[in-house]
């Protein structure tokens, strides 16, 4: 590999990292609110439907969520989707990282990571699979 082509990938890399750092903090932030929005929040004594704590939900997104994005979305791209257009890898990974989050989010904010990480993945193998 040239001295070209490794700064190509280290740029993507970068790239990569701050577009999965937002992307984690934003769709984090809705999976935690959602999670204590239903009365999920994981917070004991104030487990109740309708509880908004938007304080409590960016703490948990930029602590946890977003560090994920920054080091996933790299990594999985020039890992095994590099002939995957662009756009299609980032809208179908937010797609699946949302949804995944959002259904964990009914059990806890542990499950709702953990969720938002096997639907970013699987939204992956499948967008990979399409393009193949």
């Amino acid at each position: 590999m040239n001295g070209s082509a490794l700064g190509r990938k280290a740029a993507q890399a970068a790239f990569l990292a701050l577009i999965g750092a937002a992307g984690g903090l934003v769709i984090g932030f809705v999976a935690f609110a959602f999670g204590g929005l239903i009365g999920r929040s994981g917070y004991t004594g104030q487990e109740y439907v309708g509880y908004w704590a938007p304080q409590e939900y960016w703490w948990m997104a930029k602590t946890f969520a977003a560090p994920v994005g920054a080091v996933m979305a790299p990594v999985t791209y020039l890992g095994f989707l590099q002939h995957v257009p662009l756009k299609a890898a980032v809208v179908s990974g937010a797609i699946g990282t949302l949804l995944g989050g959002l259904i964990g989010a009914l059990g806890s904010p542990l499950h709702a990571g953990l969720a938002a990480c096997s639907g970013f993945l699987l939204a992956c193998m499948l967008v990979s699979d399409k393009y193949r």
